[in-house]
């Protein structure tokens, strides 16, 4: 069963990172109008995972593994999609993880 979690932080710190549990790192940013939040720590060699603003893509910080923004697909074929948590309320920002 997921969990609710509210983040310190608001939208107007975008884009940010924050642990919840000491075990998630929580990635919230925006991109083309909608926010989203998304497990921060790539799944190949654990890099943290950012927006590129300029190429308007998420990538790993470590090897640069790309990632689409809209969809959490990655251009590498061996894992699957970036995790992405529900949020459900802004004021607070409240996730389910």
């Amino acid at each position: 069963m997921k969990k609710k979690y509210k983040l310190i932080k608001s939208f107007k710190d975008l884009p940010f990172r924050e642990w919840i549990n000491d075990k998630i790192e929580v990635y919230v940013f925006e991109n083309n109008g909608k926010i989203k939040a998304i497990n921060g720590i790539c799944p190949h060699y654990y890099g943290e995972i950012e927006l590129d603003k300029r190429n308007e893509e998420l990538k790993c910080n470590f090897h640069h593994m790309k990632i689409c923004p809209k969809t959490l697909i990655s251009n590498n074929k061996k894992f699957k999609k970036i995790e992405e948590f529900k949020i459900i309320s802004s004021a607070p920002i409240v996730i389910e993880a």
